[in-house]
């Protein structure tokens, strides 16, 4: 299961980790929906467990949604030793898997 976050203070006590998935969700979206059950599995995979899932949700962090500019969910930033190094801006569950893996490495 991923960390709901909430605030933008909770975002950069999350960032201090060295690998860090945050992702953007409007639970009323079906596209949400569908990624975020892909997302939620791979954070329960013992393989992942050097990355931590995070998740804000639209209706509950507005101001973590307006401090990184997120109009569209589903989106995801990835962040590796508190740096963003990528970005996903779509449900293609794919580009999704191959984005972790990457930030695995």
């Amino acid at each position: 299961m991923s960390e709901a976050v909430t605030s933008s203070l909770e975002v950069n006590i999350l960032r201090l980790y060295d690998r860090v998935i945050l992702g953007f969700s409007d639970d009323s979206s079906v596209d949400s929906q569908d990624i975020f059950k892909k997302y939620d599995k791979a954070a329960n995979n013992t393989k992942c467990k050097s990355i931590l899932f995070a998740k804000a949700e639209l209706e509950e962090a507005t101001e973590v949604f307006k401090e990184y500019n997120v109009n569209s969910p589903p989106m995801f930033l990835f962040f590796k030793d508190g740096d963003k190094m990528d970005e996903l801006l779509s449900n293609d569950s794919e580009q999704l898997q191959k984005k972790i893996l990457k930030l695995m490495k």
